[in-house]
């Protein structure tokens, strides 16, 4: 959008600040001087009552307004102090109160340009936040003038004592703190607006703020009153400082740093889509060149919005403030496609009937092939289990009463086993993943057989978090490893199972049958140190002590590769 058609209120702006200036030229007493701070009053005003009606985002428009009232405080302490009689303390203090709107002004400045590109519940980094700190602190520090003279350095029973002084520590930092803020501003604002075309122009309200900066130091350079021209004090302090401000934000404005509807009228007149405004008694406000006229049935509905359909055109209505916005779209494209699609439907109709039977055929065969693919997977992830039970069956007919109790036994834990990874297998082709619940019912039921042979054993932990399928098979076998090659030698199985986050360990703590130097024990201990690693394929932590409990501790950490551990 161009540039000229958003000065509108620059150009006025303008306009009031001369005049603010040519009444101050004939000045010979104070009466002249106040019309001149009357009409900057009436200029902020107009341009906080623009910056209202223009800006788009809730909090620059309330803290542009907000510098538009510290402006507003600062033209009443002027008129406060030089129109209203008081004494010397009174005095001081309106003095020392300019300073006031002119702290908090760059900080709410700063506060808009760190807001530009937010959304609208998105608050301002900590440390935009955290500025009102240093600003509370400069306040006080000048309303506490009279007590260390940091900021002017003035005779107290002066009753003017504006007019002989000198500055101090804090009215420099101020000064930074104002004219550098500001700055600081712009250069936020560029960096976080998003448009080049911004970009560009930022040397406009850069160029404000120097020639405001150049005319205070030359007409405000000293500390003995402001400079006149032909006698006539033209330019006051307060209206440079107004202008600075109010020019810099409105240049922002104009060049599109700041967000801004102007101009939203001229959208319709060029937009491609057939829209148009309506007042509160169907007239219309703004419209495209070629929308048509709205119908009377569109407008009817009590809804919010509302959509009606008139031959080849569908309507939409939606009300605003103020009246409705409707907008037409031409639909006897999308009417034909739909009668060709309902003429290839007919056609297709049969075919489809066809090709949902043949799918459902498709569909049986890959049922069968999914679940005979599944059962080779689980005989052969069971297979060692399997041979077992089959070596047990066939030593039967050669062993006596004691062996075939104790193949009995044995065959009750190899089917646990079986059944149980096949349960875990059938939910992994459904699932991805399995918990750790179910893992831990694995394993108490197969524990359920272990006082066959005279372990005491307990399974705790798991829970409801879900971890990857293979990881959880992975871990009850190797709960089976430990357990099948220790029975008959130890006495004692406890297992917790734990998780952290994507991590599943098991911790094992497994006691000796007897003493921890029987050869037996030594086997197992050697058995599970060795093929912990080959087994599990992840980390693994194995401690015993002198009284014959071995504890091991693995990880089935879910981002781990899955290799074989060197042994």
């Amino acid at each position: 959008m161009n540039v000229k058609n958003k000065n509108k209120t620059l150009r006025v702006l303008l306009i009031i600040y001369l005049a603010a200036i040519i009444v101050r030229i004939p000045a010979t007493s104070f009466p002249f001087y106040s019309i001149s701070i009357f009409i900057n009053c009436v200029a902020v005003l107009y341009w906080a009552f623009s910056v209202k009606s223009r800006i788009i985002e809730d909090r620059q428009r309330r803290l542009l307004i907000a510098i538009a009232g510290m402006i507003l405080l600062l033209h009443t302490l002027q008129i406060l102090k030089y129109y209203f009689e008081s004494g010397p303390a009174e005095f001081r203090y309106l003095w020392y109160m300019y300073y006031v709107p002119m702290v908090l002004a760059p900080l709410f400045s700063i506060w808009v340009a760190a807001g530009i590109g937010r959304s609208a519940g998105e608050r301002l980094g900590i440390g935009y936040r955290l500025l009102i700190i240093p600003a509370l602190i400069l306040i006080a520090l000048i309303l506490t003038n009279d007590l260390h003279q940091m900021m002017f350095a003035v005779d107290l029973t002066a009753a003017k004592p504006d007019r002989d002084y000198s500055r101090g520590i804090v009215y420099y930092i101020c000064t930074v703190w104002d004219y550098g803020l500001l700055g600081a501003s712009l250069a936020v604002a560029v960096r976080r607006c998003t448009v080049a075309y911004p970009k560009k122009k930022a040397k406009i309200p850069l160029f404000v703020v120097l020639t405001g900066l150049v005319l205070l130091l030359v007409f405000y350079g000293g500390t003995s009153g402001g400079g006149r021209i032909f006698g006539v004090e033209i330019l006051t302090f307060q209206m440079i400082w107004h202008v600075i401000y109010s020019l810099f934000w409105e240049t922002c404005i104009m060049i599109g740093l700041i967000p801004s509807n102007t101009d939203y009228d001229k959208i319709f007149a060029h937009a491609g889509v057939k829209a148009q405004i309506l007042d509160r008694s169907k007239g219309r406000v703004y419209f495209a060149g070629d929308a048509g006229t709205v119908p009377e049935e569109v407008i009817k509905s009590d809804s919010d919005f509302s959509v009606y359909v008139k031959d080849n055109t569908k309507y939409y209505t939606k009300k605003i403030n103020g009246g409705y916005v409707c907008w037409e779209e031409d639909i006897s494209t999308v009417l034909e496609m739909n009668r060709e699609l309902w003429e290839s439907t007919e056609h297709l109709r049969e075919e489809n009937a066809l090709l949902a039977r043949e799918s459902e055929v498709k569909a049986e065969r890959t049922r069968i092939e999914t679940y005979s693919r599944l059962y080779d997977e689980i005989a052969s992830e069971t297979d060692d289990q399997i041979n077992g039970i089959k070596d047990i069956l066939v030593s039967f007919g050669k062993c006596g009463a004691d062996d075939f109790d104790r193949g009995v036994k044995r065959i009750a834990i190899l089917t646990a086993y079986i059944k149980r990874s096949a349960n875990l297998m059938l939910i992994r082709k459904d699932k991805k993943t399995i918990r750790a619940f179910d893992l831990m019912l694995s394993i108490k039921e197969s524990l359920e057989y272990a006082s066959f042979f005279g372990i005491t054993a307990d399974v705790a932990g798991g829970g409801d978090t879900d971890f990857p399928a293979d990881i959880v098979i992975k871990a009850y076998k190797m709960f089976e490893f430990i357990f099948e090659g220790g029975l008959g030698i130890i006495s004692a199985i406890m297992i917790r199972i734990e998780c952290d986050g994507a991590c599943l360990a098991m911790i094992f703590e497994v006691s000796a049958n007897g003493s921890p130097s029987d050869a037996a024990w030594n086997r197992y201990h050697e058995y599970v140190n060795l093929g912990a690693a080959r087994k599990s394929g992840y980390s693994y932590l194995i401690s015993d002590d002198e009284a014959g409990t071995i504890r091991i501790k693995v990880r089935f950490d879910a981002e781990a590769d899955d290799r074989e551990v060197a042994s």
